[in-house]
C-alpha cells in the first residue's frame, strides 16, 4: 500500500497493485505475496424445464452479442447454444482464423469480418434451412443446409465443455424470440 498527499484535498491511497505480462489487465485476484492464477469466468444459462433458457424458440431466434476480445486468437467462443459438450449446437458464434464466424452443428459460416481488439456485435439468426450472420455492419453470410439442434444450455465466452474462453468482456446479450430479417440482422450491428 503507498499513501501520498495529505495536503488540504486529504490523501490517496493505493493498494494491491497487479502486474500484468499481456497488453491488458484482468480480474482482480486476491493474494498474500505467491502468484496464482484461477479459472476463466464463464457463464451457463439453463436449462429451464428442459430448454437452455425461459423463452427459447426451437424453431427460429436471433442472438446479438457485443464484445471486446483482448488477444483475438485462434480459438474463442463469444456464445454458444448446445447441449452439454458441444453436441447439437445451435449457435456458435466463435473467433476462428482470426475472423468471425458462426458454427451451427453442421458447417462454419466465416462472416468474412477480421477480429479486432475493439468493440465488435454480430447478430446471428437461425431457423431450419436459413442460418445467417452480420458483424459490424456486414452484409450477412448465409447457410441453408442446416436443421436446428435440440439444445440444453446456453454459455457466454466458453464453449459448453468449458474450453475455448474469449481473452476479453461480452458486453451484451440480447434474444429475440424469431428470425429477424438480414436486412434487420445489419442495422443491428451497425
Amino acid at each position: 500500500t503507498w499513501a501520498f498527499g495529505t495536503g488540504a484535498l486529504g490523501s490517496v491511497t493505493i493498494a494491491s497493485a497487479q502486474l500484468f505480462t499481456r497488453p491488458f489487465p484482468t480480474s482482480f485476484i486476491t493474494t498474500s505475496g505467491t502468484a496464482i492464477t484461477r479459472a476463466a469466468d464463464i457463464l451457463t444459462v439453463g436449462p429451464v424445464g428442459g430448454v437452455p433458457f425461459e423463452g427459447w424458440r426451437a424453431d427460429e431466434g436471433t442472438f446479438v452479442v457485443s464484445w471486446v476480445a483482448n488477444a483475438p486468437t485462434n480459438v474463442q467462443r463469444i456464445l454458444t447454444v448446445s447441449s452439454s459438450g458441444g453436441a447439437n449446437r445451435v449457435i456458435d458464434i466463435n473467433i476462428s482464423l482470426n475472423k468471425i464466424g458462426l458454427f451451427n452443428g453442421t458447417a462454419q459460416i466465416d462472416s468474412g469480418v477480421a477480429a479486432t481488439t475493439s468493440r465488435q456485435v454480430a447478430a446471428a439468426a437461425y431457423k431450419s434451412g436459413d442460418y445467417a450472420i452480420s458483424v459490424d455492419g456486414s452484409v450477412p453470410v448465409t447457410n441453408t443446409d442446416a436443421t436446428v439442434n435440440s439444445p440444453s444450455g446456453m454459455w457466454i465466452c466458453a464453449f459448453s465443455a468449458g474450453n475455448n474462453q474469449l481473452f476479453g468482456t461480452v458486453e451484451s446479450v440480447t434474444y429475440f424470440p424469431t428470425r429477424l430479417s438480414n436486412a434487420e440482422l445489419q442495422a443491428l450491428t451497425s
